[in-house]
């Protein structure tokens, strides 16, 4: 996944990181922004089947993550929630799959 992010230009910071009591699968940068990626992967799915299961707490935890990795670092920066939907059909990914602006 890490050379997928970089061939568009993202910088991998980490993978499966722990955030407090939440997990971030991959963290990067693009560009200034801090980029959240969850990787939805789902063998027997669709891509967009695959998508569909980011919902609810999920969506409330990575929301949650992204605050606290504002705090510990300390910084005020642009954050945006990406999604990697990996299906049997195609793998994409999702910029600004999450509305981090809600929060």
């Amino acid at each position: 996944m890490s050379e997928a992010l970089e061939a568009r230009g993202f910088i991998v910071l980490g993978h499966n990181r722990r955030v407090g009591r939440d997990e971030v699968d991959v963290l990067a940068l693009d560009g200034t922004t801090l980029v959240i990626v969850e990787v939805r992967a789902r063998g027997n799915a669709t891509c967009d089947e695959a998508l569909l299961t980011v919902r609810g707490a999920k969506v409330r935890r990575l929301k949650r993550a992204a605050l606290a990795l504002l705090a510990e670092k300390q910084e005020q920066r642009e954050v945006r929630i990406d999604v990697v939907a990996v299906g049997y059909d195609r793998v994409e990914l999702i910029e600004n799959a999450i509305d981090f602006t809600e929060t």
